[in-house]
């Protein structure tokens, strides 16, 4: 299952290949938004799997504290990183004399793209967490690799859809841009005013996360100095 999601998520990349070429700064993003994906999911369901086998959560409910924390943290992490990949995109970009569609299309673009697959992928992991937990299956071996073959497969379809927009967002991605780092600025001073399971968890996970991202997103510099030649071998992508 997961050769096949990533393999059709490769041929969702090589049908927007044109998409590419007129978003410069688009495929730069794509690494390490879709490497996000999957580890935060990732480790949201090792958290789930450990909470099952304590006896902590024995069904779903938006009401326990366990998963309203645990999908409280995967937003604003994905929020925060959505963020930090778009800056850090546009930094490496100048820094290497690449010309990008500017920095704050490029956090609309990541913001939109990012909350899309994450709406998708969070009922995704609960769904295959308690299924799992159900039928008797050990969560750690299969959630891990399902969401991150999925995440793949949902988040580029997402990227793009995000990227289509961008005309009509355009006019607003300023307005969008401040309002994203507003809500940011809001939740971390509330972050250090409180301490809880979320909270404890986000702090615990940002920085690893950022380390990651800048890694995956400097392989997107690479991607975007040859966009050329994959977008003439579309099988590349």
């Amino acid at each position: 299952i997961t050769v096949i999601t990533s393999v059709l998520a490769g041929v969702f990349l090589g049908g927007f290949r044109e998409t590419l070429l007129i978003v410069p700064g688009l495929i730069i993003l794509i690494p390490g938004t879709i490497s996000m994906r999957g580890t935060i999911l990732g480790a949201m369901g090792s958290r789930l799997g450990s909470a099952f086998h304590l006896g902590l959560v024995k069904k779903f409910k938006l009401s326990d504290k366990i998963v309203l924390a645990n999908t409280y943290s995967t937003f604003l992490l994905s929020l925060y990183l959505s963020v930090i990949l778009a800056i850090y995109a546009e930094v490496l970009a100048r820094l290497v004399g690449i010309n990008t569609i500017g920095i704050f299309s490029l956090i609309t673009i990541s913001f939109v793209g990012s909350m899309l697959s994450m709406a998708l992928l969070l009922l995704l992991t609960f769904t295959v967490a308690f299924q799992a937990y159900s039928k008797g299956w050990d969560i750690d071996n299969i959630h891990a690799p399902l969401v991150a073959s999925f995440g793949d497969l949902v988040t580029i379809p997402a990227m793009f859809v995000a990227a289509l927009m961008l005309p009509f967002l355009k006019p607003l991605a300023p307005y969008i841009s401040f309002g994203v780092l507003l809500l940011i600025g809001i939740t971390v001073g509330h972050f250090l005013k409180t301490e809880s399971m979320y909270e404890k968890i986000i702090k615990q996970s940002i920085i690893v996360l950022s380390f990651g991202a800048i890694l995956s997103t400097s392989s997107g510099i690479i991607l975007q100095h040859q966009i050329g030649a994959l977008v003439a071998i579309p099988s590349l992508l």
